[in-house]
């Protein structure tokens, strides 16, 4: 199978490079100025692995370098062997791909990419016992490097945050369970079940985590940035390959609805419309 690792696309509209050639630092800089990074994809294959990973060039190369550490370090974190992070990217894929389980491939979306924020989607697929795959968000600063708590990006109180996941994850499981005509009663109370239902409060059982009779908190730590709102999710845990069906983990916080603050605040007021164009 072909293993070549150093295939390299730029994700620039209308722009689509292969072979190593790219548009070099000029590029970068130009992007630069306008708040957005240049973004290229590592793809390569080994065994029954498919990958295909983000990285950035930036006008300023450490910067680049911290952001390019991080998304990798995400995704080998997930090899079942430890593989050596000194080694180049294309390496430390390759051995990832070699190892008979469970890290399957990675494929991205780039969610945002301006007012100096990039906000990605990574998707970590599995096999082995069951195929399943799993999302990471990653949202970094590109002034810095850094990658972003939601506290440095929205005023509003984590305590108030978590209550309308909340009220938002109750809903959503209501309205699935209510949907009796389109699913089975088995995967219905197999989602009762995973959710904790309380079906006569109409709510979902949380609890501590890692509680054994009760489902997870609703966690603030990762969220992922769109061009129009906040994206917030929730994992009860992997689905098993019987269980494909289940509420969406997403849910969408329009920023009109939230306290925007640090570079968020600065790329909503850049996108509102003008006065009096409403």
């Amino acid at each position: 199978m072909n293993r070549a690792f150093l295939i390299r696309r730029l994700l620039v509209p209308g722009l689509l490079l292969w072979g190593g050639v790219d548009a070099g630092p000029a590029r970068a800089q130009a992007l630069a100025a306008t708040g957005k990074a240049q973004l290229f994809a590592v793809v390569g294959a080994g065994k029954a692995a498919q990958f295909s990973l983000p990285q950035v060039r930036l006008a300023d190369e450490a910067v680049a370098a911290r952001i390019n550490h991080e998304i990798a370090t995400v995704v080998i974190s997930y090899a079942t062997t430890p593989v050596d992070s000194t080694a180049s990217l294309a390496k430390q894929l390759r051995l990832a791909a070699a190892q008979p389980c469970c890290l399957g491939g990675t494929r991205f979306q780039t969610m945002l990419n301006q007012g100096n924020l990039l906000s990605l989607k990574l998707t970590l697929v599995f096999s082995g016992n069951m195929y399943y795959e799993r999302t990471r968000y990653l949202v970094f600063d590109l002034n810095t490097g850094r990658q972003l708590p939601l506290s440095a990006l929205v005023a509003d109180s984590p305590a108030q945050l978590q209550q309308r996941l909340e009220m938002a994850i109750n809903r959503r499981v209501a309205e699935f369970l209510a949907d009796t005509t389109k699913r089975a009663p088995a995967t219905l109370a197999s989602v009762a079940e995973l959710y904790h239902w309380q079906a006569t409060k109409r709510r979902v059982g949380f609890g501590p985590t890692n509680a054994p009779n009760a489902a997870p908190p609703a966690d603030l730590r990762e969220f992922a940035l769109s061009p129009h709102a906040l994206l917030l999710l929730y994992r009860v845990g992997v689905p098993s390959s019987t269980l494909a069906d289940t509420p969406d983990e997403v849910y969408r916080i329009p920023y009109s609805r939230l306290q925007a603050a640090g570079l968020l605040s600065e790329l909503v007021k850049a996108s509102a419309p003008p006065a009096g164009t409403r």
